[in-house]
């Protein structure tokens, strides 16, 4: 399924130029697309005369798409095309063919600026009248949805008075971070560059954190931003203030991409919780997250699927189980092109942990993850329906790689995992990874993971958006053509 907002321009600039006619102003907007397809490709065509265009080319080419379905395309730093199915026709939580809107309140196609420099008070119609608060942009562009809410960079602090104080996504609003606050297309934008906070901690004493940085209760996505100093961590049996001090994302269709969360706390699910949602992440980064007891990362419950492509898990810490990802009984995972790295967890799995449920894990690789009561990539407290694993790498997690409650259920094919699993096509053999002990991922010339993967399930693109080759120097022993690599990273000659 794939979900986008388009702007029929045709349509949309008759509509506009007549809207203006009646009110005798333009705001110099003539036209606005929004393609907004899972990836973060969210294009805007503006034409405008007005001064704000400083002429500059900022854009960082992301065409990526991700899927449910999980045919993830990328295109991004964090590029996939993943056949898991994968060219990411995934939900993305706007409606598909869904037109901006054009308001009365500001006289152009529904989007709202946000910028914490801005001298205000402001109407948020233009970077020159911008709202300071996020929330403010939020509420704004809700009465004329769908629409964009633009922030420029900076950080913004969620807190204001009580822990419940959160960042409230509404229906139809994409919330786009990384602006430089001169913009006239979104993408112009770059969030790398132009980082764009949203805090947990109170300005004046950072021991007061929100529950939640972010709530998506509603079909929303989330694009460009460090998500960082949630805590929820008020209690059980309430789910509200036990799960997802940086994002919480229930009853809804959400797309989390291009985020950094990071440095958030809960029971469950300090980065994002997925309760009864379908959940997109893509290109994003966990760190150093932490929970007292599952889904440190990503906890995964109440039918909730999940797609993850082209993501980082690094450094994330849960008591229990599951320092990425838990998914529980009757939920699912995609995950495509990704990596998991250092992750701790109890027992069960360090980096993925099964309460049921099921997933497919394609092109990924782990490493140095650990559980010392379990294992440390995958496992399995309570034995799931369905996990298969394909062309990926599994090597040095401890004590062993996959706990072998998992086995039952847990099919295996061309990866390489230490200590051996079988399945056809699998090693068990130092891959020569680059530089592991600091974070590099990619294959030495010589790997036995040289297109030895199944060039047929393997995304088209890799984590780092290069394209598959087929290594003239190496034994193509995988399936194809295509011919792949093991691993979230293609050897490039």
């Amino acid at each position: 399924m794939r979900k986008r907002i388009y702007g029929s321009r045709a349509a949309l600039l008759t509509a506009v130029v007549l809207f203006g006619q009646l009110l005798g102003c333009m705001n110099g907007y003539e036209s606005f697309e929004i393609d907004s397809d899972a990836g973060g490709d969210t294009d805007t065509d503006a034409d405008t005369d007005t001064d704000s265009d400083t002429g500059r080319d900022t854009d960082t080419g992301e065409d990526t798409e991700t899927g449910a379905d999980a045919d993830t395309d990328s295109d991004a730093d964090t590029d996939s095309d993943a056949d898991t199915d994968s060219d990411a026709d995934t939900e993305t939580g706007m409606d598909t063919d869904t037109e901006v809107s054009t308001d009365g309140e500001c006289g152009e196609p529904c989007v709202r600026f946000v910028d914490i420099d801005a001298v205000g008070p402001g109407d948020g119609c233009s970077w020159a009248t911008a709202f300071t608060s996020v929330q403010d942009g939020i509420d704004s562009a809700a009465a004329c949805a769908p629409g964009q809410v633009w922030v420029a960079e900076g950080t913004y602090f969620v807190w204001e008075s009580l822990p419940s104080d959160k960042i409230e996504l509404a229906a139809g609003i994409e919330l786009l971070g990384g602006f430089a606050g001169t913009e006239v297309e979104a993408d112009e934008r770059d969030w790398a560059i132009n980082e764009t906070i949203l805090d947990g901690h109170e300005y004046a004493d950072s021991e007061n954190r929100t529950v939640h940085v972010v709530r998506c209760g509603a079909d929303c996505a989330v694009d460009g931003f460090t998500i960082t100093g949630g805590a929820a961590e008020l209690g059980w049996p309430d789910l509200e203030t036990s799960s997802g001090g940086g994002i919480y994302a229930v009853d809804s269709t959400v797309a989390v991409r291009h985020c950094d969360i990071a440095g958030n706390t809960a029971i469950n699910g300090a980065g994002i919780s997925a309760d009864n949602a379908v959940l997109t992440v893509e290109g994003c980064r966990f760190a150093d997250n932490y929970v007292t007891e599952h889904g440190a990362g990503i906890h995964v419950d109440y039918g909730a699927t999940i797609t993850v492509v082209d993501s980082v898990f690094e450094d994330n810490t849960a008591e229990d189980s599951g320092g990425a990802i838990t998914l529980y009984w009757d939920c699912w995972a995609d995950v495509a092109s990704s990596v998991f790295s250092g992750n701790l967890g109890g027992y069960g799995g360090g980096a993925i942990e099964f309460w049921g449920g099921g997933a497919s894990i394609v092109n990924s690789t782990f490493f140095g993850n650990a559980a010392p009561d379990g294992a440390g990539a995958v496992g399995c407290t309570t034995s799931p329906s369905d996990v298969t694993i394909a062309n990926s790498i599994l090597w040095a997690d401890a004590p062993i790689e996959i706990e072998s409650t998992c086995s039952t259920a847990t099919e295996v094919q061309h990866s390489l995992v230490y200590g051996g699993w079988a399945g056809e096509g699998n090693l068990d053999t130092d891959p020569l990874f680059v530089d592991a002990a600091g974070g590099n991922f990619a294959l030495q010339p010589g790997s036995p993971c040289i297109d030895a993967a199944d060039g047929l399930s393997a995304p088209t693109l890799d984590l780092d958006g290069n394209a598959r080759v087929d290594d003239l120097e190496t034994e193509n022993t995988g399936i194809g053509p295509p011919w792949a690599d093991m691993g979230a990273y293609e050897f490039q000659p």
